[in-house]
């Protein structure tokens, strides 16, 4: 019997560590969904932005892109208090906000020819890079620090 209740006993503790990695990645690809979204945002705007065919459409306010929209919402009930998750939001504003300066100065016109311009669209740009980058180590840190505990549900909601 003593052999029955130590199979059983290990079964549960391997079956709540499975659940755990389970819950871990499942958050991972989730925050990885918005990651690939930051990057095809960025690529167009690089490419909008250096083949001169920018529109207004293109930008994307922090608060409303779809990270932002599960940031202040979700993720904000959930993750409020935690450190990781308020260092997103800086990377994430930066990230944005140099990308929409970019997109703005080519629509205005006349700062792709400024050769002063160009060093500028071109510190921007990497600049939020960086922001990208580092939001992107946020988010991974994120995933582990909480992600083993977490109910998709409520993420999802």
């Amino acid at each position: 019997m003593n052999e029955f209740s130590s199979s059983m006993a290990s079964l549960t503790e391997d079956m709540a560590s499975t659940s755990s990695q389970s819950n871990q990645s499942s958050f991972a690809l989730f925050l990885a969904n918005y990651k690939i979204h930051h990057i095809i945002f960025k690529s167009n705007a690089y490419s909008a932005v250096v083949n001169g065919n920018v529109t207004e459409e293109l930008k994307k306010d922090y608060k409303h892109c779809g990270f932002g929209s599960w940031y202040y919402g979700a993720g904000t009930k959930l993750f409020a208090s935690n450190s990781i998750f308020k260092k997103m939001e800086d990377h994430h504003k930066k990230f944005h906000d140099f990308i929409n300066d970019n997109i703005e100065c080519a629509l205005t016109g006349g700062c792709i020819t400024d050769v002063s311009q160009k060093e500028r669209i071109l510190n921007r740009f990497k600049d939020a890079e960086e922001c990208s980058n580092a939001l992107f180590i946020l988010m991974d840190e994120l995933a582990t620090d909480v992600g083993s505990n977490i109910n998709m549900q409520e993420v999802l909601a």
